[in-house]
């Protein structure tokens, strides 16, 4: 088996011949447009974990000890290109500026500002397009039940975007941890984790698998939305994510729900929380107030204990030993991170 780094190096290769072949046929099809393929393109190369892609080869191989069979590739592929699209999209609901340590599409594309955004979101839409092209060609026994699976998860890729903003402006009475936990996994534990070691596992030829993997990938993927987000409030950006644009949305998280739980009038007395119009002076205080309570150590804690939950159901998966210590490998690398 190939490790993360290995299996990444070899992704990007395919990845990258996939692309060229494909806008070699859309420069014959499409000459007008090819600006947005290659633009795209380029967005799609120049970064990314790929962590998506490794786990459904990592659930391939919990399910099927050998080399993996060129369908598994073509969704690795189909998924990094669907995940793509939902980074655009996503930026233009955030209007981030900034994604892979440069400017995000919609910043780089059009003349203007709506421009930009038109060109943007009509670029992701081809990636949508190639992705769902791809994964329909795949030859396996379980075809119907991946693309089942493929076509929920984005529905839920969709509704999870959707509920995060109207969170933002429902107000913060009457929020439940439930509906916290509940939203981190529509937004990314599912979408990121869970439905790719499900559909490897699927490729894999193993269903018995899949319902174990996937309780697994929800609570590595609860886990890292909580980690994120921790990252986010201790560093006050990430390289694609300031801190100041999810409080004046009102971003809902674990964070912001222990802060009201300990002392609500942090954030009520501020009138700073969901407010667009919020200055910078007023966002540093409520930073700073946000710190002083307890809320970024029991959101800490809340992430190890799901951790450690998968953790111990890993261990008991029957599986070969080199897959399981390269499951642990994954959560150092990806969930034990500073920055």
């Amino acid at each position: 088996m190939k490790t993360y780094r290995e299996f990444v190096s070899k992704f990007n290769k395919e990845l990258k011949k996939y692309l060229l072949k494909e806008e070699r046929r859309y420069r014959k099809e499409f000459p007008q447009s090819i600006y947005l393929f290659t633009a795209l393109k380029e967005f799609v190369l120049s970064g990314g974990k790929r962590i998506r892609p490794y786990l459904i080869y990592l659930g391939y191989l919990s399910a099927q000890n050998k080399r993996p069979k060129k369908e598994v590739f073509f969704t690795c592929i189909a998924y990094e290109l669907l995940h793509n699209f939902a980074l655009v999209h996503d930026d233009i609901v955030d209007n981030s500026e900034k994604r892979r340590g440069g400017k995000t599409l919609h910043k780089i594309l059009g003349s203007d500002e709506r421009e930009g955004i038109s060109l943007a979101m009509l670029a992701g839409d081809i990636y949508w397009a190639l992705a769902n092209s791809l994964i329909i060609k795949i030859k396996t026994k379980y075809k119907k039940e991946i693309l089942s699976h493929w076509f929920v998860l984005q529905n839920e890729v969709v509704r999870g975007e959707a509920e995060e903003f109207v969170f933002g402006t429902k107000g913060l009475k009457g929020i439940k941890k439930k509906d916290v936990i509940n939203l981190a996994i529509k937004k990314s534990a599912n979408y990121s984790f869970a439905y790719p070691l499900l559909l490897g596992t699927l490729l894999g030829e193993r269903p018995s698998l899949a319902k174990t993997l996937f309780g697994i990938g929800q609570k590595l993927g609860i886990a890292f939305q909580i980690k994120d987000d921790l990252l986010l409030y201790e560093w006050g950006e990430t390289g694609e994510k300031d801190i100041d644009v999810d409080l004046r949305e009102g971003r809902m998280n674990l964070i912001i729900y222990f802060v009201l739980k300990e002392d609500p009038k942090i954030l009520k007395l501020r009138k700073v929380f969901g407010n667009f119009k919020a200055s910078a002076s007023d966002l540093a205080k409520l930073r700073a107030s946000i710190k002083k309570t307890r809320a970024l150590q029991r959101a800490r804690k809340e992430a190890e204990r799901y951790i450690e939950q998968a953790k111990q159901e890993i261990l008991s998966l029957n599986i070969n030993h080199l897959i399981k210590n390269e499951y642990f490998n994954i959560i150092n690398k990806i969930l034990t991170r500073n920055k």
